[in-house]
């Protein structure tokens, strides 16, 4: 993807990872990116995630919107956009990389399509490959990777309201019996030789039933996933 510069013109640029695109009500495209270290080790810019946005259909971007992870200064964040027709929320998979210490998921959100972004939100959730779904209402859905204690593929109902991470229930869907996977001390390297399965998601099908999709290695071999959940959101406001 070419990105016209923002107001981080001058500043050499880092290895990222960029999400997929979003549009807001605006119009807008919009996407996320979490700057890494480049191949030698080092990181010019820092630790930090931009907000990727086209206002002419993809053929110019600018990145001038930071999404600010303050008190992760240390911490390595995969930055993962979510539902731009609801308060944007981006995710963060956060890894204390000099310490080589998991850290619990973390969520930002903006109310103005993406122009300014809120403090950071602890889900308190140790887990990995984080997806969001929007109910209605003040209400979500959330899809998790669980590779340390208690592993699995876990969905939660959370009530957002005042934007407050509140878990109404939790359901294990799969892999309660895979073992722990990453530790604390582990190198990346070491961290994702030992992971057997992840990157879940959901999607919404009808009469309040959702798809869970994720990947997994078993007994050696490659497998995709699907679950079929209902969920009755009948009371959900």
């Amino acid at each position: 993807m070419d990105i016209s510069p923002g107001h981080r013109e001058k500043l050499p640029r880092t290895a990222g990872t960029i999400r997929a695109c979003l549009e807001t009500p605006s119009g807008d495209l919009v996407a996320s990116a979490g700057f890494n270290n480049l191949p030698d080790g080092s990181n010019p810019t820092g630790k930090f995630a931009a907000l990727l946005r086209s206002r002419d259909h993809r053929k110019t971007w600018d990145d001038r919107t930071f999404l600010v992870c303050a008190g992760l200064n240390n911490a390595v964040g995969n930055s993962d956009l979510r539902d731009a027709t609801w308060p944007p929320g981006d995710h963060y998979l956060a890894y204390d990389e000099r310490n080589r210490r998991h850290l619990a998921n973390q969520l930002v959100v903006s109310h103005d399509n993406g122009y300014t972004w809120a403090q950071l939100i602890d889900t308190g959730h140790m887990a990995q490959s984080s997806r969001l779904l929007f109910l209605g209402g003040e209400y979500l859905r959330s899809i998790r990777g669980h590779r340390a204690e208690d592993p699995g593929i876990y969905v939660r109902l959370i009530d957002f309201s005042d934007d407050q991470w509140k878990v109404v229930d939790e359901l294990a869907i799969w892999g309660f019996s895979a073992g722990q996977q990453t530790r604390d001390g582990q190198s990346m390297a070491e961290m994702f030789g030992s992971i057997r399965f992840g990157q879940p998601s959901l999607l919404r099908l009808s009469n309040g039933e959702f798809l869970a999709s994720h990947w997994s290695i078993e007994d050696g071999q490659g497998k995709i996933r699907d679950h079929r959940l209902h969920v009755d959101t009948a009371d959900l406001g």
